[in-house]
C-alpha cells in the first residue's frame, strides 16, 4: 500500500482569522499522489520545484528566468504539475476534484501550496509590480502540522 498525498495549489495565500483559526486561499487545482507522499519523498520533491521561486504579474525581458519565475500562481500550478508528471509517465500523479477527497480515510498527507503574498492587494498593472516567493506547508490525516525534511546537504 502506498503513502498517499493530496496537494492543493492556491491562488491567494491563507488568512488567520480572529478566533485563531486558518481560511484557505482561492484554490487552483488539487494533485493526488498515490504512493511515495510521505514528507521525505513527495514533500521534499516540492520543496525543491518551489525552492527560490518568485511568483509575478507581467513578465519583463530584464528579468526573466522561466525556470524561477511564474507569472501568478496559475501558471505556476502548471510548470509544477509538469515536473511531478514528467518523473512518473503513467500512473502515481492524478489531477482530481478537491471536493470530498481530503475526506477519504486512505490520504495520508496533505500539501498546501500558496504564494507568500496576496496578488489582490497590489491593484493594477500600473501600480506596484507583485513580486512574490511561493509557501509549502503540510498536514496529517488528522490535520495536524507535519514538519517538513530539510534539504540534505551535498
Amino acid at each position: 500500500m502506498g503513502t498517499r498525498a493530496l496537494t492543493h495549489i492556491y491562488d491567494t495565500p491563507s488568512k488567520k482569522l480572529e478566533d485563531g483559526s486558518y481560511k484557505q486561499g482561492d484554490l487552483i487545482c488539487t494533485v493526488y499522489r498515490q504512493f511515495d507522499g510521505y514528507p521525505e519523498g513527495h514533500g521534499a520533491e516540492l520543496r525543491d520545484i518551489i525552492r527560490n521561486h518568485r511568483i509575478v504579474n507581467g513578465i519583463t525581458p530584464d528579468d526573466f528566468d522561466a525556470d524561477k519565475q511564474s507569472n501568478g500562481m496559475g501558471e505556476f500550478a502548471i510548470k509544477m504539475v509538469s515536473v511531478l508528471k514528467n518523473g512518473h509517465p503513467i500512473g502515481n500523479i492524478y489531477m482530481c476534484p478537491a471536493i470530498g477527497w481530503h475526506d477519504k480515510d486512505f490520504i495520508d498527507f496533505e500539501y498546501h501550496v500558496e504564494p507568500t503574498k496576496d496578488p489582490m492587494e497590489f491593484g493594477t498593472l500600473t501600480g506596484p509590480p507583485f513580486d512574490c516567493g511561493v509557501r509549502l506547508y503540510c498536514t496529517d490525516r488528522f490535520g495536524q502540522f507535519v514538519k517538513m525534511p530539510k534539504k540534505e546537504k551535498a
